[in-house]
């Protein structure tokens, strides 16, 4: 028994979702065996298995290939319309998945971009150009200023001396 549910239970949901993320044939696997992805889908699995009353989802299919993404989003959607329409008993009142249709528009846009490599450049640097400081910037300033307490030194240098 597994948290009150008996084993083959939890077998033949695992053997649906692993079949969904594209995984049977990995089952006996350690995850150091696994990449970077298929560890990512082997926690999704693992977290949907068990028929969780939360999901709490930051980026969840951010380094999967897409086709592995689009089959997992769909997964989502199941789930996302089950909470909707009351399927499985489980309708969410407060929603928590509100943004999950525009996050799947804007995955699917973002698939769309990536497969024309001119497009996806332009992209790239349109969107690198218009980020202001960089993240690590920022995060070293923030050091200085509330981790290791460093005041600007004023150096004078002559000019001349680069000549």
């Amino acid at each position: 028994m597994i948290a009150g549910k008996k084993r083959s239970e939890y077998k033949q949901k695992l053997d649906e979702v692993l079949e969904i993320i594209g995984m049977t044939d990995k089952r006996k696997l350690t995850p150091r065996e696994l990449s970077g992805g298929q560890q990512q889908r082997v926690a999704i699995a693992r977290a949907l298995v068990f028929d969780p009353k939360v999901l709490f989802l930051d980026e969840p299919i951010g380094n999967l290939d897409s086709k592995t993404g689009l089959r997992i989003m769909e997964l989502f959607r199941e789930i996302y319309d089950s909470l909707l329409t009351n399927k499985y008993g489980r309708a969410d009142q407060y929603f928590i998945l509100a943004d999950l249709r525009d996050y799947d528009r804007a995955r699917r846009e973002i698939v769309e971009a990536y497969q024309d490599e001119k497009r996806w450049a332009k992209m790239a640097i349109l969107n690198m150009a218009s980020s202001g400081k960089f993240t690590s910037d920022r995060t070293i300033q923030q050091y200085v200023d509330d981790i290791w307490k460093l005041q600007p030194i004023k150096i004078e240098v002559d000019p001349s001396s680069f000549e």
